[in-house]
């Protein structure tokens, strides 16, 4: 009797043993692929902060283009309004000859 509740106590030793290995690897595995997941966010967080960040230097891009032609186009009208007034001095001078 003894030596066989000696081998079950040598088995369930063994067995658990090969059970607390068995979970040791059942959580690294766990472990990896909650790691790769976790990465895999990241990248794509990434990947979105970069989209992001491109599409807001793009529409400043684009303000910055069209505040450049507004105040291309008020320039060209102080200019007209220049001229035009430089002929109206010039006429006045004429005028007054």
């Amino acid at each position: 009797m003894e030596s066989s509740s000696l081998l079950n106590s040598k088995q369930r030793k063994q067995l658990r043993r090969v059970q607390k290995r068995q979970k040791q690897k059942n959580k690294e595995a766990y472990d990896k692929k909650v790691m790769e997941e976790q990465k895999l966010k990241a990248k794509q967080e990434r990947e979105i902060a970069v989209k992001r960040k491109n599409e807001i230097e793009t529409i400043d891009r684009k303000q910055k283009r069209s505040k450049m032609q507004i105040l291309e186009e008020q320039n060209r009208r102080l200019q007209s309004m220049v001229i035009q007034y430089e002929e109206k001095v010039d006429e006045l001078k004429a005028y007054k000859k």
